[in-house]
C-alpha cells in the first residue's frame, strides 16, 4: 500500500468560499515558478516559538479600504504589543521583513510586485502570514497556504473582529520552519487532518487516501486503493466530475476550488448516504507522473447552520417588515452604517443605496435635529444608551415618526467598537394619540358645557310653576352667557299669534323690556326663529338683514349684538330666547351657539312639561270625580253580586228542602203503588224533581264560575273509564231514538291523567246530553285522543271531540250559543227545552282547566264540539278504580243503633222516618239546634243527623258545641245540607265525619251511613249452604222452589253477575232483568220480587245513582234467601 506526501499546509481547517473570479488567472505564471519548489515541503516544527518583543504587524495593502482595515487592527489590544505598519507593494514588503522581521503580516494577494510562489515561502519562514483575498481568490489562497501562509481571510471578515481573533492566533501558532523529506513522517501528519485528503492517478484511480478521507466516507484504506474515483460520487455527477477534471487538467492553474455557486459538490459514502462538500484540487508533477490531489471537507452541518440562518434571517426580517420596527449598526473601526431591509422601507430608500450618517441626518426634519446629535452624542462620545422621538423627511415629501433606540458596543478590552439599534416606525401610534388628543379637547369641552347645561336644566326643573321656571331660565342663562339681557318669551298662537316677555335678565344700567311686546307679523327675525330649531346668531344687528327693519328699534334698547333661538316641544314652537350684548358688537362662538340650542331643547321640554303639569291637574281632578262614581259602581256592584249570591243560595236551600219532600216520599211511594198509571204518575214526578235540581246546580256551578269561587280539585284519573260510563249513561236513551252512540278513546291516551273527575264527567254530560237531544236520526260520537304536548315531556295534549248528526247551528247564532240562558233559534225551547246554561257552564269550565273549545256546525248536517288542553299531566301510575258503592237501600244491614235527627222541617224528618221504618234502628228527633244539643247530652245517640241551616242554633253552631262537650264530642255526626259542602268544606270537615246534600235519597243515605254504623255479622257471600237435609223444614212445595232458586242465584252470582257488575253494559243490565223477572214469576219470592222492582224502576229512569247500587246488592239476595232456607 503506498502513501502520497502531499505538499499541503495541514493548519487549514477552514472551508473555502465558491470562487467564479477569472481574473485568478493573473497569477499563473507566477504559481507555475512555484511549481518547483513544492518537491520540498515547509511545515512550522513543534513547541517552539519566537520572542516577539516589540514586533510589529505588517498590512501589506493597496486597496481603498487599507485604512479600515489600519484602523481595525490599531482598535484591537494587540496593537498595543505590535504596532501596525502599512506598505502597498511586494518589494516594500521584502525590505521591511529583510530590516523589521515583522511577528504578522497581512498580505493582500493582489499586492503590486508580489512573486506569490517565491515571496511567500520567504516570509513564512520567520512570519505569521495571513493571505487577504476576495472573493474568487480561494484557488491563489490554496496555493499561499500550500507554500507556508498560516491562514486566509476574505476582505469581507478582515473588517470584522474576527481578524483580531486570526492574528493572534496566527501568531500564537507560528513556529520556524524546517524542511522534511521523509514520505512517513507527511502520511502521518496528513492522517491526523480532520478533512479528507485523495489522490488520484491519471486513469482516475485513487493512489492515496487518508484517515480524514476514511472517517467521511466509512472506506477503509486497504479496499478503496486502486478503485475508480467514481465511487465516492454520486451516480448524477459523475460525467459532469469527468468533464470537470479533464477541463482542469488543460488549464494552466495549478489549483483551484471545485464547485461555484450555481452547482455544488457531492459525495456519496460507503452506506449509499450522500451529502455536500467544499473541494479543493490541485495538480502534482511526480517521478511517476502528474496526479491530482484533493482536499475535501463535509459541510453538511455548515450547509445545516446556513439554512437554519438564513430561516432566521428571514424570520427577523419579517418581523421587522410587521412590526415597522428595522435595525442599524454603526461600526466604529471603519465608520461603516448598515441597515435592515425595513430600515430602507421606513426611509423610503432603495435597498442599494449606501447608507451613511449624513445621509441620515439628511431625512431628519430641521426641528429634530437637535434631538438627533443629542442622542448621538449620548451613545458615541459617553458610550451610553440613548432614545429619541424623531421625524423624518422622506424623498418623496412625506413625514414619518420615528422612535430611535441605540447602545454601544464595547469589546471585552473595554474599547467602544460600534453601536447597535433599533427604529420603530411609530407614524400610525402618532397619529392615533393626536386623535386621541383632540378628542379629549373636545370631551372637556362637551363636559364643560354639559355640566353648565346640567346645572341650568336642574335650575329650570326645580319646579313646574311655569313663572318660576321663566324666571330662573333668564337668571341662569343670561349669567352662563354674561351678556347684558337676557329675554324669554312665551308663544301664544291663540288667539292671535303673540311671543310676550315673560321674564328677563338685567346686567347693572341695562334697560327692562318687560313692558314692550316684540310683534311677529311683519318681523322676518322672530317668524324664522318660530319656525326652525337652529340658533340665529346675529354679530352686529346692524348689518343682519332679518334685523334691518327693525333697526330704529335695536337703536332704543341700545342694542349691538343678539343671540336668539327658538323652543319647541314635538316640533312644535313654544317659546324664544334672546341674548342681548349692548355694550358693543360680540362675536358668537360655536360652542355658545351649541349651547344655546341645547338650553332651548331644555326649555321647551320644561314649557310643555309645565302646560302638561296644568292639563294633568285638571285631568286628576276630574279622575277623582270619576274614581268615586266608579267606587260608588262598584260597591253597588259588589252589593248586587252578594245579593245575588245570597238570592242564590237561599233559592237552592229553599228549593232543596220541599224537593227533600218530593223526591224521598216518592222514593217511599215507589214500592207501594202498583196501578200502572199510579206508577207512571210517580215516576213522572221524580223524573221532574230531578231536572229541577239539575237546573239549580247549573245556576248555582255559574254563579260560582262568574264569582270565581269554583274550584277545581285535580286527581289521578282513568278517562277510559269515565268515558265507558259516559257510554252506558246515554246508551239507553240512544236507543230509544233508534241513534248510533259512539264512544272512543284512543290508544294515544295515557292509562292515567291529572284532571278534574267531577268537571270533566259534567263537560261530557252537557255536550253528549245535548247532541242526543238535538239529533233526531244519525250517529252521536264522542272521541278523545292525546298528542304530545309541546311544553313538557310529562303531559299530553288532550283532545275530546263530540260529534252529531243533528239540526245544527246557523253561523249567527255561534256567538251567543256559549252565554248564559241563551239558545239558538234552531234549538228551540219550546221544541227541546232547556235553560241554555249547559254550554255557558262547558266553555267556562274548558277555559278553568287550561283549555278551549271550537265549534264547526252546519244546518241540517251537525254539530261537531272540539275541546283541547295542551297541557294534562300524566299520572305517574293509573288511577285505582272507583270504590264499589256498598248495598244500597237496606238500613238493617247496620248493627241496630241509636239515631239522632235534628231538622227544623218536619217533611225532611218525616222522611228519614219513613226511611228507617221497619227497621231494627231507634230514632230520636229534634226541630231545633238546642233541642237536639239537649237530646245528644242525654240520650247518647249513636249517630246525629243534623241539618245545617236551622233557625235559631244553627246545625254548625250545634255541631260546635257537641264538639267541645266531653259526653258528646265523640258521637259521629252526619251533615244535611241541600247547600254545596265544598262551599264551606274545610271549616266543616273540623265539625263532622260526613255530608248528605239534601234531597237525601235511601242510597245516599245508607252510603254515607256505611262509614259510620256497624254491619251486622254476615256470613261470607261465597259459603255455600249444606244440602236441603241439613236444612230446617220447610212446606214442602215453597222448599223444593226456593231451593231450585238458590241454586239458579248461585250460579248467576258466580257466572253473570261478575261481569255486570264491572262494566255495568245496558245490554247485560236488560238481559239480568229478564232472568230476575223470570225467576220472579216462578218463585214468587218477594225479596227477589222487591229486587228486581228497585233495578227496574232505576233501569227505566235511567238513574244511574242507583243502577250501580242495586247490582252491587245482588249478593245480599243470595244471603237472605240462605237465611229463609236455614230458618
Amino acid at each position: 500500500m503506498g502513501r502520497l506526501a502531499l505538499g499541503l499546509s495541514p493548519s487549514d481547517r477552514r472551508p473555502l468560499a465558491a470562487s467564479k473570479n477569472p481574473d485568478a488567472t493573473r497569477r499563473t505564471s507566477t504559481a507555475n515558478q512555484g511549481q518547483s519548489r513544492q518537491q520540498k515541503l515547509i511545515l512550522p516544527t513543534t513547541g517552539t516559538m519566537l520572542s516577539d518583543g516589540k514586533k510589529p504587524i505588517l498590512l501589506a495593502s493597496h486597496t481603498p479600504d487599507t485604512p479600515q482595515l489600519d484602523a481595525r487592527i490599531r482598535a484591537d489590544k494587540l496593537a498595543r504589543e505590535h504596532p501596525c505598519q502599512v506598505v502597498a507593494t511586494g518589494a516594500a514588503v521584502r525590505e521591511f521583513c529583510r530590516q523589521r522581521q515583522p511577528i504578522a503580516l497581512l498580505l493582500d494577494l493582489h499586492l503590486p510586485g508580489l512573486a506569490i510562489a517565491e515571496d511567500v515561502p520567504d516570509f513564512a519562514t520567520a512570519t505569521a502570514v495571513i493571505v487577504l483575498g476576495d472573493r474568487g481568490d480561494e484557488a491563489l489562497a490554496a496555493e499561499a497556504l500550500a507554500l507556508g501562509a498560516q491562514d486566509y481571510c476574505d476582505r469581507q471578515q478582515a473588517h470584522s473582529p474576527l481578524l483580531a481573533q486570526r492574528l493572534e492566533r496566527a501568531i500564537a501558532t507560528h513556529s520556524p520552519p524546517v524542511a522534511l523529506s521523509d514520505p512517513c513522517l507527511l502520511t502521518k501528519m496528513a492522517d491526523i487532518a480532520e478533512d479528507a485528503i485523495i489522490a488520484v492517478d491519471a486513469a482516475q484511480r485513487i493512489i492515496f487516501f487518508n484517515q480524514g478521507a476514511t472517517r467521511i466516507f466509512g472506506y477503509a484504506v486497504a479496499e478503496i486503493l486502486g478503485e475508480p474515483l467514481a465511487r465516492l460520487l454520486p451516480q448524477r455527477f459523475a460525467q459532469v466530475h469527468n468533464q470537470y477534471v479533464q477541463g482542469f487538467q488543460t488549464e494552466a492553474w495549478p489549483a483551484r476550488r471545485m464547485g461555484d455557486r450555481r452547482r455544488e459538490i457531492w459525495g456519496r459514502r460507503r452506506d449509499g448516504g450522500e451529502f455536500p462538500a467544499e473541494v479543493s484540487i490541485a495538480k502534482l508533477a511526480t517521478p511517476t507522473g502528474p496526479i491530482l490531489a484533493a482536499i475535501l471537507r463535509d459541510v453538511s452541518a455548515q450547509k445545516q447552520s446556513e439554512l437554519e440562518l438564513e430561516l432566521e434571517r428571514a424570520q427577523l426580517a419579517r418581523a421587522q417588515r410587521v412590526a415597522h420596527v428595522g435595525s442599524w449598526e454603526f461600526d466604529l473601526p471603519t465608520a461603516t452604517l448598515s441597515w435592515s431591509a425595513e430600515l430602507f422601507r421606513i426611509c423610503g430608500l432603495p435597498p442599494e443605496t449606501r447608507p451613511t450618517l449624513n445621509g441620515y441626518q439628511a431625512l431628519v426634519h430641521p426641528d429634530d435635529t437637535a434631538i438627533w446629535q443629542t442622542a448621538w452624542a449620548q451613545m458615541y462620545e459617553q458610550g451610553q444608551p440613548a432614545e429619541a422621538d424623531l421625524r423624518l423627511v422622506r424623498s418623496d415629501g412625506r413625514i414619518r415618526h420615528v422612535y430611535v433606540q441605540g447602545e454601544p458596543l464595547v469589546a471585552p478590552s473595554g474599547e467602544l467598537t460600534g453601536l447597535f439599534g433599533t427604529l420603530a416606525d411609530i407614524t400610525e401610534r402618532k397619529h392615533t394619540e393626536a386623535q386621541l388628543r383632540d378628542s379629549q379637547t373636545q370631551l372637556s369641552r362637551q363636559l364643560v358645557r354639559m355640566a353648565l347645561l346640567q346645572r341650568v336644566s336642574d335650575e329650570i326643573r326645580r319646579s313646574l310653576d311655569s313663572r318660576q321656571i321663566f324666571h330662573t331660565a333668564a337668571q341662569q342663562i343670561g349669567q352662563a352667557f354674561r351678556v347684558d339681557r337676557c329675554l324669554i318669551h312665551v308663544y301664544q298662537p291663540e288667539p292671535t299669534n303673540r311671543v310676550p316677555i315673560v321674564a328677563e335678565y338685567l346686567s347693572t344700567d341695562t334697560a327692562s323690556l318687560l313692558t314692550i311686546e316684540v310683534p311677529i307679523a311683519g318681523n322676518r327675525h322672530m317668524q324664522r326663529l318660530l319656525t326652525q330649531e337652529r340658533a340665529i346668531a346675529s354679530p352686529d344687528v346692524y348689518t343682519d338683514p332679518l334685523l334691518a327693519a327693525a333697526a330704529p328699534f335695536c337703536r332704543d334698547i341700545g342694542l349691538q349684538s343678539m343671540l336668539a333661538v327658538g323652543t319647541f316641544y314635538q316640533g312644535q314652537p313654544n317659546g324664544v330666547i334672546g341674548l342681548h350684548q349692548c355694550d358693543r358688537p360680540r362675536h358668537w362662538t360655536a360652542d355658545e351657539i351649541e349651547l344655546i340650542e341645547a338650553l332651548a331643547g331644555q326649555l321647551g321640554i320644561a314649557l310643555a312639561q309645565a302646560d302638561l303639569l296644568a292639563q294633568e291637574v285638571q285631568r286628576r281632578q276630574e279622575l277623582a270625580e270619576s274614581n268615586q262614581a266608579l267606587q260608588a259602581a262598584k260597591e253597588a256592584a259588589e252589593a248586587a253580586s252578594r245579593a245575588k249570591g245570597e238570592f242564590l243560595a237561599n233559592m237552592s236551600h229553599e228549593i232543596r228542602t220541599p224537593m227533600n219532600a218530593v223526591l224521598g216520599f216518592a222514593d217511599l211511594l215507589h214500592p207501594l203503588v202498583v196501578e200502572p198509571q199510579a206508577k207512571s204518575y210517580l215516576e213522572a214526578i221524580a223524573a221532574s224533581g230531578k231536572v229541577l235540581l239539575t237546573l239549580i246546580d247549573d245556576i248555582l256551578d255559574l254563579s260560582k264560575i262568574e264569582a270565581g269561587r269554583l274550584k277545581l280539585h285535580y286527581e289521578p284519573i282513568d278517562l277510559r273509564a269515565t268515558i265507558n260510563e259516559i257510554w252506558q249513561i246515554f246508551q239507553q236513551k240512544a236507543l230509544a231514538k233508534q241513534l248510533a252512540f259512539y264512544a272512543e278513546v284512543d290508544a294515544s291516551v295515557p292509562a292515567g291523567l291529572y284532571f278534574d273527575d267531577v268537571r270533566w264527567r259534567q263537560i261530557l254530560l252537557n255536550l253528549v246530553g245535548n247532541a242526543l237531544k238535538f239529533t233526531e236520526r244519525g250517529t252521536v260520537r264522542v272521541t278523545v285522543r292525546a298528542y304530545p304536548s309541546p311544553n313538557s315531556a310529562d303531559a299530553v295534549a288532550l283532545e275530546l271531540r263530540v260529534t252529531d248528526t243533528g239540526i245544527g247551528i246557523a253561523p249567527e247564532d255561534h256567538e251567543q250559543l256559549f252565554q248564559a240562558f241563551r239558545q239558538s233559534d234552531g234549538q228551540s225551547t219550546r221544541r227541546y227545552g232547556g235553560t241554555g246554561l249547559g254550554l255557558a257552564i262547558v266553555q267556562h269550565l274548558t277555559q278553568m282547566l287550561g283549555g278551549h273549545i271550537e265549534l264547526s256546525s252546519q244546518v241540517g248536517i251537525g254539530t261537531r264540539f272540539t275541546l283541547s288542553f295542551p297541557e294534562v299531566a300524566i299520572a305517574p301510575e293509573p288511577p285505582l278504580a272507583p270504590a264499589i258503592a256498598p248495598t244500597a237501600g237496606d238500613l238493617d244491614q247496620f248493627q241496630p243503633a241509636k239515631l239522632l235527627v235534628v231538622d227544623d222541617v218536619a217533611s225532611n224528618r218525616e222522611l228519614i222516618a219513613g226511611y228507617f221504618a221497619n227497621t231494627a234502628h231507634q230514632l230520636l228527633f229534634a226541630s231545633d239546634g238546642t233541642t237536639g244539643v239537649e237530646l245528644a247530652r242525654t240520650q247518647q245517640p249513636d249517630l246525629i243527623l243534623l241539618d245545617l241551616r236551622m233557625p235559631g242554633l244553627d246545625g254548625r253552631g250545634a255541631a260546635l258545641i257537641l264538639k267541645h262537650e266531653p259526653v258528646t264530642r265523640t258521637i259521629p255526626i252526619l251533615l244535611l245540607t241541600a247547600q254545596s259542602p265544598q262551599d264551606d268544606e274545610a271549616e266543616l270537615q273540623q265539625l263532622c265525619q260526613g255530608f248528605v246534600r239534601k234531597p237525601v235519597s235511601r242510597q245516599q243515605l245508607v252510603a254515607a251511613l256505611r262509614s259510620l254504623l256497624p254491619l251486622r255479622a254476615e256470613p261470607d257471600p261465597d259459603t255455600r249452604v249444606q244440602p236441603a237435609t241439613a236444612a230446617a223444614p220447610l212446606p214442602p212445595g215453597e222448599s223444593v222452589d226456593l231451593l231450585t232458586l238458590r241454586v239458579a242465584l248461585e250460579q248467576a252470582l258466580a257466572t253473570t253477575w261478575p261481569p255486570l257488575r264491572d262494566t255495568l253494559s245496558v245490554r247485560q243490565l236488560s238481559e239480568f232483568l229478564t232472568q230476575l223477572e223470570a225467576w220472579e214469576e216462578v218463585h214468587h219470592w218477594p225479596p227477589l220480587n222487591e229486587y228486581r222492582a228497585t233495578l227496574r224502576q232505576a233501569f227505566d229512569t235511567f238513574d244511574w245513582l242507583t243502577i250501580p247500587v242495586t247490582v252491587n246488592r245482588f249478593p245480599e239476595l243470595l244471603q237472605r234467601l240462605r237465611l229463609d232456607l236455614s230458618a
